[in-house]
């Protein structure tokens, strides 16, 4: 409605209406409803693959077709504290093809190039940006 566009609490970038957690922002980025809480499988995932006998990570995530305006950055760190993440470098990234869904949102694959053996204890995200 007119009232909830005009309502920053509820359609500001920041704002979380349905009370899922997620910002609008958010929601844009991985292609949820901001009115609903449907979240799986849009929520990123942790996955592995395995080549040549190597396991390698892969974090994978559903996102909108038309938020060419998002930066995804995969990060890293030995603790969920916010000040030690750092950004994976696009190096050692590979990404699948995407897979564009029926409903229109694109599934993203991206593996990390680091084989799982040579991760310590390791937590991983994935930080939208807009542009």
């Amino acid at each position: 409605s007119s009232a909830q566009l005009d309502d920053p609490t509820t359609s500001g970038p920041n704002a979380d209406p349905d009370g899922d957690g997620m910002s609008n922002f958010m929601e844009f980025a991985l292609a949820t409803p901001p009115l609903g809480r449907e979240i799986s499988p849009t929520l990123p995932t942790l996955e592995t693959t395995t080549i040549d006998g190597t396991k390698y990570p892969v974090i994978a995530f559903t996102r909108s077709s038309t938020a060419g305006t998002v930066n995804y950055q995969v990060s890293t760190s030995e603790a969920s504290s916010p000040d030690t993440w750092s950004e994976i470098p696009a190096a050692n990234l590979e990404a699948a093809p995407a897979v564009r869904l029926d409903d229109g949102r694109v599934r993203e694959a991206w593996r990390i190039k680091t084989p799982i053996a040579d991760f310590p204890r390791r937590f991983f995200r994935i930080k939208m940006i807009s542009q």
